[in-house]
Formats: structure tokens, sequence, C-alpha cells
């Protein structure tokens, strides 16, 4: 069924008439059916990755939705597909935007109660990527680089420092020098972007 093109093609359909739509009661009603099958889809079809990944953006400020997520394997596929786009070496603009779509499917993840009082698996995820980021690439690309740290430091902050580990502790102070090595590549940074990363610094 993943490899099948019709249900790509209304995959795609689907996600773009959410994308347009504006009713809440519509979100509201898609991410209730929805999000699970599409968690189930995911990582099934590199061709299903933007459609579902559209699909997921669209549902991602229903609590459902967020339990979901934090609850299946989905975000663990996520993570995983947004470690290759950072570390790839030269990735497309479409790539890249998937990249961008994953960071805002998971950032309302940092921003809620449910990962409080849980293990620290996903800050870790987060943290392993961002702690190995470079700074070469196109601005897009640097971008979503410095959105991937970011969002791995709000992470670290639901953390109770009493369960950090002594092999997480040194993580911990990994993650939060990455962005002083991102700002030396200041010049090709959006300048939002390298606003929001200067605050982090501050912070």
């Amino acid at each position: 069924m993943a490899e099948d093109p019709l249900v790509i093609q209304q995959l795609r359909m689907l996600s773009l008439w959410l994308r347009e739509d504006d009713s809440e009661i519509l979100r509201k009603e898609a991410a209730s059916t929805m999000v699970k099958v599409i968690l189930g889809l995911y990582g099934m079809a590199e061709e299903l990755r933007s459609p579902l990944l559209i699909l997921l953006e669209q549902c991602k400020w229903v609590p459902d939705a967020l339990n979901d997520i934090r609850g299946s394997s989905g975000w663990k596929a996520m993570v995983s597909d947004l470690d290759s786009i950072v570390r790839s070496r030269a990735p497309d603009k479409h790539v890249i935007q998937d990249g961008v779509v994953i960071i805002d499917i998971l950032g309302p993840l940092a921003s809620s109660s449910i990962l409080r009082d849980v293990d620290n698996s996903v800050w870790i995820e987060f943290a392993r990527i961002a702690v190995q980021l470079d700074t070469e690439g196109s601005a897009a690309h640097l971008d979503l680089k410095c959105s991937t740290t970011m969002l791995a430091i709000d992470l670290l902050r639901l953390v109770n420092p009493r369960t950090l580990t002594g092999a997480t502790n040194r993580l911990k102070k990994r993650l939060l020098a990455v962005p002083s090595r991102l700002m030396t590549a200041g010049d090709r940074m959006n300048e939002d972007t390298l606003e929001d990363l200067d605050g982090y610094l501050q912070g």
C-alpha cells in the first residue's frame, strides 16, 4: 500500500486540503481519526514522508494528537529522519522543508506538559543530533540546524536535573556549547535565526 501511486496521490491531496482549510473542527476530527494511522504509515516509504508530515503538522496542536505522537514510535522515526537531513551534505530544498515540518510538529512537545515526569529519551535523542552538527551548508540548511539545536535545548529545560546521570550531564554540557559553534557561521544565516540563536547564548 505504501508504494501504491494512487495512495500517495490521495495522501498528497488530503494533506493539501487540510493545509488550506482553516476549520479547527476539521483538524480536531482529523486528529482524532487519522493520527495513529499516519504514524503507522510513517517510515514505510520515502515517497509518503512529505504528505504525511503535512497531515501531522495540521493536527499538532490537538492534545490527543500530541499524546499519540509521544506514545508511539512515530516521533522516533521523525527524529531519525531529521538526523539524516541535518547531517546530509547537500539536501535539496524539499528535503530541508521536510526537516522544518518535523521541527514544527515536535516543537509543541517542548511547550506542553506531555514530557514532564517521563524518561529523558526525547531530549537525549535531540541532543545527540545537535552535538554532532557542523557549520557547513546553505542558509536554509544552517537555519534547520539552528532550529534543531534550539528545540533540543527547550526539551532539556523540561528535564528534572536530579534525573541526569554522569553521561547525560556530559551530553548537556556539549549541547549547551552548540549555539556558540553555530554562531561562527552567522554570516550565512537568516537574520531571525541568528537573533534567536543569540538569545540562547544570552539566556
